[in-house]
């Protein structure tokens, strides 16, 4: 195997771990804050919402939240 193989296969490893690392970010993280803050807020409506429909819902208000 030459070392442009090697290479590549480490860019691809780092590009994977990149997106993988900003999905569970996104998925998983996000969620979590957005009820924080509507629990904050006093929107505990919005707070469930955010529980049960956890990342469509969830992650489009944090990123809300967050900018």
């Amino acid at each position: 195997m030459s070392d442009l193989n090697k290479k590549e296969n480490v860019a691809v490893s780092a590009y994977v771990f990149i997106i993988m690392a900003v999905k569970i970010f996104l998925g998983v993280i996000m969620p979590i804050y957005a009820m924080i803050k509507d629990v904050q807020n006093g929107k505990i409506m919005w707070a469930i919402a955010d529980f049960i429909l956890f990342v469509p819902v969830g992650t489009i208000r944090g990123l809300m939240y967050l900018f």
